[in-house]
């Protein structure tokens, strides 16, 4: 067997020993904690890897958290107010939430640099704002009582029934997969390759005749689709909605989960980083909230100083710490 067959038949290996593991997760562990707490890093594992697709493109957003809001409030006000599904609701989540990006997109994709992360900054808290005060979308309140995801009638199975934590465990399970497989996809393709190359020098690549722009906003409002999609799973999976749960700190928080995990690489780099920092952030709460500030701080100068490329380049790193140890038993 080749070295590069190995190294398929070992990712192989291990994707579906780590896919057997999460599908078992909440029958070894049912404790709704434990299954709320991997929902979340679902959550934020979306977010964070759409973070990093609008990173492939050069852009540095400090507004993700408002397109998370996008679709949030946008399926949890069509179910309450128009009784639409919770289903519907999803696809509305992303379909709005894109529909948003290719507005702003169209403007704010033609600045470069820090200006560009000051304009999704500004948009983030004029998101947030609006949403405060705006009697039709709850105000400073926010929305409760939003309808959970409606049973799923399967043909030849039983209907599934998303009213426990471990339901809606499989369901972001899902999404996490299904969103990483696209970005995925997207990443290794041509328009991927395209990407990168517009990050790395932009006037090059439209000198060269590359539609800059136009690949810049198809990254910006795919990223923003998922971003919307599972806000809206957010919106059902907890039942209630405030303006204080979109701040431009949350936008942060997904950027340094994105750095630490590592933004070289889309799905590993997302997953990670939202996994590490939401499960240390779960235990820590329980001990002293003030413990997560330190945290952060730690692993940020940490990631800075030791892993600036994120967790995904540590075994990398671990590898190469071995031949030299090796050699260096060998000498």
């Amino acid at each position: 067997m080749s070295s590069i067959s190995a190294g398929i038949w070992r990712k192989t290996c291990t994707l579906a020993m780590l896919a057997f593991l999460l599908i078992i997760f909440p029958v070894v562990i049912p404790d709704p904690s434990y299954v709320g707490m991997l929902v979340t890093c679902g959550i934020a594992s979306i977010l964070a890897m759409s973070w990093i697709m609008i990173l492939r493109v050069g852009h540095l957003s400090l507004g993700q958290v408002a397109f998370l809001a996008i679709g949030a409030y946008t399926s949890a006000i069509a179910a309450t107010k128009f009784g639409l599904s919770p289903w519907l609701g999803l696809l509305l989540g992303g379909f709005i939430t894109a529909g948003f990006a290719l507005a702003i997109g169209y403007v704010v994709l033609r600045i470069r640099g820090l200006y560009f992360a000051i304009m999704t900054f500004a948009f983030a808290e004029v998101i947030r704002l609006g949403i405060s005060n705006s009697k039709f979308m709850g105000g400073v309140e926010g929305i409760s009582g939003i309808p959970e995801l409606t049973p799923i009638a399967l043909p030849g199975l039983s209907i599934i029934k998303f009213d426990s934590t471990a339901a809606c465990y499989y369901l972001i399970l899902l999404l996490v997969s299904g969103t990483g497989l696209a970005l995925w996809r997207i990443d290794h393709s041509g328009l991927g390759r395209t990407c990168r190359a517009v990050a790395m020098n932009e006037d090059l690549s439209q000198s060269l005749g590359i539609p800059v722009f136009r690949y810049k906003l198809m990254s910006f409002v795919v990223a923003c689709f998922f971003a919307g999609v599972v806000g809206a799973f957010s919106a059902h999976y907890y039942r209630c909605l405030d303006p204080t749960s979109f701040t431009v700190t949350a936008s942060i928080i997904v950027q340094i989960q994105a750095t630490v995990g590592g933004a070289g690489a889309i799905v590993a780099g997302g997953i990670l980083g939202a996994t590490l920092i939401t499960v240390v952030d779960h235990f820590l709460i329980s001990i002293d909230p003030r413990l997560i500030i330190l945290f952060m701080g730690a692993i940020i100068l940490g990631v800075t100083f030791f892993l600036p490329e994120g967790i995904v380049s540590l075994p990398r790193i671990l590898k190469g710490c071995g031949l030299k140890v090796g050699s260096w038993f060998h000498s």
